[in-house]
């Protein structure tokens, strides 16, 4: 009987693998057609008149863009540099202790040299020892990453000289730096040693205007069947929808290098959203002034182990312990050790940037995704000073890579923060960002940098702890870095903005901040409601995101299929809310900064009782603009409003319209709170940006537990091509 199982099961793993390869043999070698977008949940297509905005008719369709030439693939060879590695250097005078190069960014090592003018000096200079060196700025020395004061010089035989390396800290202040040595004793019949400065620099950078908005849409989707405000689906969906709240720009999801269906060939391991529609979108943007910016997925992959493209994986350790990522089902990270995936990352992105219809370039999962547990070697042959457990010689690779990957965070408190444990997370987390960096500089530099380039970073402890900090993106040659504070509760929310604000000025590098219009990553809150909660969060990060309290740039609202769908995700806040919600949070970041074109006021009672009539008043805060400014309302489903519509002039500098609550079955699951908001704009100005206020109301009933929610699940609208970022 065993025998007969297990020849029965040799014969169905034989089936199994056949099954396997025949798929992946005979898969389609491209993306194919990609599913249109789903058909918006009835709660949209039911939206009362009050909610539908007719939108402006824009210029006719400038002529077709011809077909783009083929683009040459680029080669990226990754700058590695092996501790110790050989250099041309000028000779010296005397005994010098200097850097090998005057200028470092603060990704950087900072190659230390202790070298003597003849071999007989350098003799006399090795008879003592050790010597140890340090860093000074203004005469007080600098504390480097994982506390290191100081570091030893050790002998190079091979190119005859000492040396060391040194990590230019955390946001380094820019400025001139003097290495210093500590000799005891002095050879006698050497000259004292020189020591020549080198300096710490940012990178320049072109910031974003002051209250930058971006509306992001996440995925593929047929970018001409998204229904706008009107309900109409077609190419002006998206741009009509980034106008309604008020958007400069709209960022789409380009390509990945997912395998759902076909394993992504070698030549070009791209799935890509249709480069034709993206065209005719970016033209339909620049008729509404407003600029198009399309990313990539750039590490991590999604779908089958079996289907992923031929790269290297990195290695993960979580709950279930040390994990190759072939392993890993749903998602992996492709290493960055990788050195094909740089120039795949290139090319893709030269596709884009010879687009004259695409305005900016992005990269998301730009860091170690799922993995880099394979840098271990890499990690303690090039980050001076890393103490290694007893008997690292002789451990496995995985045994090293279970060594430094369990357990690895930041302190949680700074009194911690000398922990032995601590200074090794230090230590690491400095060397994943830098390693990078130098993967975002070797792209940039294969790339060219002809178009602004922005990146999407974890906004936890500055996205330290996987692989990411602000400075060394901006070094690397990132223009503007997008934060995005999702996946957080309450008291990480407070703390990621705390270690924002801690951290750097305003001006120190081009940062907006971006959430997600999701219940559920909001904990379902009702009171206040989940779009309430979503605009506290983004005014809170943008009031104390920087050390000077400066208002953020701009924000990025993420994202418009999430709104569109209406899924369970959503709660019961349909999309209407959540897109005055984003469009009231982008007007209220635009008052931070002064930059309205006029400004109104919204004031209604806060609390109501069923069938109760309220009176809502609009009218100019401060001066009256010149012309006509047309006022629409907005109100959720349990909430009937008089008007749909006032006008406001100079002479008629505010309107009154009742509002009254009545409740229905999804005011219980509302917990009785409904929303009142109004979207203000001047008819003769189109380019104009639309003002926002929104308000909400508490009915008053009598205690009774809100409706159960029903449980998480998918978005009940039809199928839709996936993508690894989605899942």
């Amino acid at each position: 009987m065993k025998r007969s199982w297990d020849v029965g099961w040799r014969w169905a793993a034989a089936f199994l693998l056949a099954y396997v390869l025949v798929a992946v043999l005979t898969a389609p070698r491209n993306a194919g057609k990609i599913p249109s977008f789903p058909e918006p949940g009835p709660a949209f297509r039911a939206l009362p008149d009050r909610a539908v905005l007719a939108a402006p008719v824009p210029p006719a369709l400038p002529a077709p863009t011809p077909p783009l030439p083929p683009q040459p693939k680029i080669p990226v060879v990754l700058p590695r540099h092996a501790a110790g590695g050989a250099l041309e250097r000028p000779p010296v005078q005397g005994v010098v202790l200097a850097a090998d190069r005057p200028d470092h960014y603060h990704d950087e090592f900072v190659a230390l040299t202790l070298r003597a003018e003849t071999a007989d000096m350098m003799d006399l200079l090795r008879s003592t020892g050790p010597y140890v060196a340090w860093i000074e700025e203004d005469g007080r020395r600098v504390t480097t990453v994982g506390d290191k004061k100081e570091t030893r010089l050790r002998f190079d035989s091979k190119q005859g000289l000492y040396m060391a390396r040194w990590p230019v800290p955390w946001n380094a202040p820019d400025g001139e730096y003097q290495p210093r040595l500590a000799a005891s004793p002095w050879p006698e019949g050497l000259p004292p040693p020189k020591f020549k400065p080198f300096r710490v620099m940012s990178r320049p950078f072109e910031p974003v205007p002051l209250g930058f908005a971006v509306l992001t849409l996440e995925g593929y989707r047929s970018l001409d069947r998204i229904p706008g405000p009107d309900g109409v689906k077609s190419i002006q969906g998206m741009p009509a929808w980034a106008r309604f709240i008020g958007a400069n720009a709209l960022f789409i999801t380009g390509g990945e290098s997912s395998g759902f269906d076909h394993k992504p060939p070698d030549d070009f391991p791209w799935t890509t959203a249709s480069f034709t529609k993206m065209r005719a979108l970016g033209q339909e943007c620049h008729r509404w002034g407003l600029k198009l910016g399309v990313y990539v997925l750039s590490y991590m992959v999604g779908g089958p182990p079996v289907l992923s493209a031929n790269y290297a994986y990195g290695w993960n350790f979580d709950e279930r312990g040390l994990r190759p990522g072939l392993s890993l089902v749903t998602r992996r990270g492709i290493s960055i050790t990788d050195p094909k995936r740089p120039g795949d990352i290139a090319n893709m992105l030269r596709r884009l940037q010879a687009m004259p219809e695409v305005d900016w370039l992005g990269m998301d999962y730009i860091r170690p995704a799922f993995g880099s547990c394979e840098l271990v070697d890499d990690f303690v042959a090039e980050m001076p000073d890393v103490q290694t457990p007893a008997g690292y010689s002789t451990m496995t690779p995985e045994q090293r890579m279970t060594w430094l990957c369990r357990g690895r965070y930041s302190a949680p408190t700074p009194e911690r923060r000398l922990e032995p444990r601590f200074i090794l997370s230090d230590q690491w987390f400095w060397y994943r960002a830098h390693r990078t960096a130098e993967v975002v500089r070797s792209i940039i530099q294969a790339l060219g940098h002809s178009k602004p380039i922005w990146a999407y970073t974890l906004s936890w402890n500055k996205g330290w702890e996987h692989g990411q900090d602000p400075c060394m993106m901006r070094d690397a040659g990132i223009d503007l870095d997008a934060v995005m504070l999702y996946e957080a509760d309450e008291m990480m929310f407070r703390g990621l903005v705390s270690h924002w604000g801690s951290y750097a000025r305003r001006d120190q590098f081009d940062v907006i901040v971006g959430d997600q219009t999701d219940w559920v990553l909001h904990q379902k809150t009702l009171i206040p409601s989940g779009p309430e909660s979503y605009v506290d969060r983004l005014l809170r990060a943008a009031r104390g995101f920087s050390t000077d309290r400066k208002p953020a740039r701009g924000f990025f609202i993420h994202d418009i299929h999430r709104m569109l769908t209406n899924g369970k995700r959503m709660g019961p806040y349909k999309t209407m809310e959540w897109m005055t919600a984003a469009g009231y949070a982008i007007s209220e970041l635009r008052r931070m900064h002064g930059i309205l074109p006029y400004d109104v006021s919204l004031a209604v009672s806060t609390s109501t009782a069923p069938g109760e009539v309220l009176t809502a008043t609009v009218a100019f805060r401060g001066a009256a603009p010149a012309g006509n400014v047309t006022v629409r309302f907005f109100g959720a489903p349990d909430l009937e409003v008089s008007t749909q519509e006032a006008t406001l002039s100079a002479r008629t500098p505010s309107a009154a319209v009742r509002v009254r609550w009545t409740p229905i079955p999804i005011s219980a699951r509302r917990a009785n709170r409904t929303f009142l908001a109004l979207r203000a704009s001047r008819p003769d100005k189109p380019e104009e940006s639309p003002v926002f206020q929104e308000t909400y109301i508490q009915g008053r009933v009598r205690s009774a537990a809100p409706a159960k929610e029903e449980e998480d699940g998918e978005d009940s609208e039809e199928t839709v091509q996936p993508s690894a970022a989605s899942q």
